[in-house]
C-alpha cells in the first residue's frame, strides 16, 4: 500500500488540503482571485457611482447656495414690507360729526382735522415725480416721535408719515468711499416730528406731507413698485387705488370715503436683487427694462392680475431677478359707516 504522501505526489488532479479529523479530503486544484476584466468592470462601476454622487452633491449645494443668496438678497425688502404694513395699519383719522354751517346749521356732516391720502406715484403733487412706481401714501399716526427729548415718553403724540418709491442717488455716501453715486429705486419713508406737523395749519393744502420730503430716508433699496389698493366696508364697491379723506366733505349726500379710513388695504411690493440693479444701472435715468415693466401699470385695480402677468413677462425676458411681496391689512381705527 502506497503511503499517504506518495498518493499526493503521484496524483496530478488533486492537492492535499489541511489535515482533517475525518481523514483525507482532496480538493480540486484551481487559481484564486478576480480576473483583469472583472477588476476593470468593478472599477468602472465604482467610478460611475463616484461621479454620479459628486454631481448630485454639487447640484444640491448649488440649489442651497442659490436659495440662501435669494433669501439674503431680499431680506431687507421683506423687513421693509413688514415695517410698512405695521405703520399703515395704525393710521388714524379721528372722524367726528359737526354742523354743516356753524352760523345756520341744517345737518350733521362727518369731518376730521386729520387726513389720509393716497396718490399715484409720478403724478402732480406727489413726492416722487421722477418715476411711476405704484402709489404714495400720506397719513397720520400716533408714534410719539418728538424733537424734544423731554417729550419722549408721550406715546400718543401725532406724527405725519409718507411712504413712496423714488429713483434716488446714494443718500450722503461717506467721502472716503470715493466712488460715483449710484442711482437706485428706493422705498422711502418720511416721518415728521410732532413739532413739525402742519396738519392743523395747512388749511386743507398738501403742505403737511410735501414738506416731509426733507426728512425722507430709504428703508430698502431696489424696490421698484409699492402699490396699495383699498377696500371699504361695502362688498359691492370695487377696490380703488387713490383716496383722499378730505375730498367732497361738504357735498350732500356726503361721499362714503369722506373723512373715513378705508377698511382693508391690499399691498403689493416688487423688489429686484442688487446684482441686477448694478447691471442695469443707467446713470440718473431709470433702467429701461424696469420702466417698461411698471410704467402705466398698477393704477386700475381691475387690471391687477393682467398687469402682474405682463410685468413678470417683461422682467423675466430682461433677465431680471425679482421678488413679489403681497399682503393685506385691516386699519385698526377704521370705523366704516355710510
Amino acid at each position: 500500500m502506497i503511503p499517504f504522501p506518495e498518493v499526493i505526489r503521484k496524483s496530478g488532479d488533486f492537492q492535499a488540503g489541511p489535515p482533517s479529523p475525518l481523514g483525507w479530503i482532496p480538493t480540486r486544484f484551481r487559481t484564486g482571485g478576480f480576473s483583469l476584466v472583472e477588476l476593470m468592470v468593478a472599477m468602472a462601476i465604482l467610478a460611475l457611482l463616484v461621479v454620479t454622487l459628486a454631481s448630485l452633491v454639487g447640484q444640491v449645494s448649488s440649489v442651497w447656495r442659490a436659495s440662501n443668496q435669494k433669501i439674503d438678497a431680499f431680506r431687507s425688502a421683506r423687513e421693509a414690507f413688514d415695517i410698512c404694513r405695521a405703520y399703515l395699519e395704525n393710521a388714524t383719522l379721528d372722524p367726528y360729526y359737526s354742523y354743516d354751517d356753524a352760523a345756520n346749521p341744517t345737518r350733521y356732516l362727518r369731518t376730521s382735522d386729520l387726513a389720509f391720502v393716497i396718490r399715484h406715484g409720478g403724478s402732480a403733487g406727489s413726492l416722487s415725480q421722477n418715476v411711476s412706481a405704484g402709489q404714495e401714501v400720506y397719513f397720520q399716526s400716533r408714534l410719539g416721535h418728538s424733537a424734544n427729548p423731554n417729550l419722549a415718553g408721550l406715546s400718543g403724540l401725532l406724527n405725519p408719515l409718507a411712504i413712496y418709491v423714488s429713483f434716488e442717488t446714494d443718500p450722503s455716501p461717506p467721502a472716503f468711499l470715493q466712488k460715483p453715486a449710484s442711482h437706485r429705486y428706493r422705498l422711502m419713508m418720511a416721518r415728521g416730528a410732532t413739532e413739525e406737523n402742519k396738519i392743523y395749519s395747512s388749511a386743507g393744502s398738501d403742505d403737511w406731507f410735501l414738506d416731509l420730503k426733507t426728512n425722507a430716508i430709504p428703508i430698502a433699496d431696489n424696490i421698484i413698485l409699492f402699490s396699495v389698493f383699498l377696500r371699504n366696508g361695502d362688498p359691492s364697491d370695487p377696490p380703488v387705488s387713490t383716496w383722499d379723506s378730505r375730498a367732497n366733505g361738504a357735498v350732500v349726500p356726503q361721499p362714503a370715503d369722506s373723512a373715513q379710513l378705508p377698511l382693508i388695504a391690499d399691498i403689493l411690493m416688487v423688489a429686484i436683487d442688487s446684482d441686477t440693479a448694478e447691471r442695469l444701472e443707467n446713470g440718473s435715468s431709470p433702467p429701461q427694462p424696469i420702466a417698461d415693466a411698471i410704467d402705466g401699470r398698477f393704477q386700475d385695480p381691475s387690471q391687477l392680475d393682467s398687469d402682474l402677468v405682463e410685468m413678470e413677462r417683461l422682467l423675466t425676458a430682461a433677465n431680471v431677478r425679482f421678488q413679489i411681496f403681497r399682503g393685506s391689512i385691516s386699519f385698526k381705527e377704521s370705523r366704516w359707516t355710510r
